[in-house]
């Protein structure tokens, strides 16, 4: 444990950190680890791959779940589903915050409907020259006869 001390002593410097950091080190850095059978996580997913050609780790690093567990973490299975009601709770808590707060005049627009009326005007306002994008008229060719890039945008755009 002298390299985790060597290498990472001078970072840590919070006891908890050096704790946690030293029991990670333990669990990865032993001489187990070279053993055949040496397993990271108690659901033995993750374990210490015999010696062998390279394709045979391009394999096994291939057959890995995409998202790690908890379990090779060293945390509980449980762990994942807290992470996960923290998660569900900060994104509800982020929707609630950009909602329109009611108002009391009566009258009032909804958010959707301003912004469809921004909308429109714009559209009102646009130059000729961009409506007629849309027809693929030749004025959108640039001095050297090709379409400009906004011209491609806004073709695009229309087609969707």
């Amino acid at each position: 444990m002298y390299a985790g001390e060597i290498t990472y002593g001078g970072r840590v410097i919070d006891d908890l950190d050096r704790r946690c950091l030293m029991s990670t080190l333990r669990r990865f850095y032993n001489p187990d680890v070279l053993l055949d059978s040496y397993s990271f996580t108690s659901s033995r997913i993750y374990t210490s791959q015999p010696e062998g050609k390279h394709i045979s780790y391009v394999e096994y690093i291939k057959s890995l779940p995409t998202a790690e567990g908890p379990d090779l973490f060293g945390m509980h299975e449980n762990a994942i589903l807290t992470f996960q009601l923290h998660e569900s709770n900060k994104i509800l808590s982020t929707v609630t915050s950009i909602q329109p707060r009611a108002t009391s005049g009566g009258g009032a627009k909804s958010p959707d409907q301003i912004v469809a009326e921004i909308a429109e005007d714009i559209m009102k306002n646009l130059p000729d020259l961009l409506k007629d994008v849309e027809g693929h008229s030749t004025s959108v060719l640039g001095p050297d006869g090709q379409i400009s890039p906004l011209a491609v945008f806004l073709m695009q755009v229309s087609l969707d």
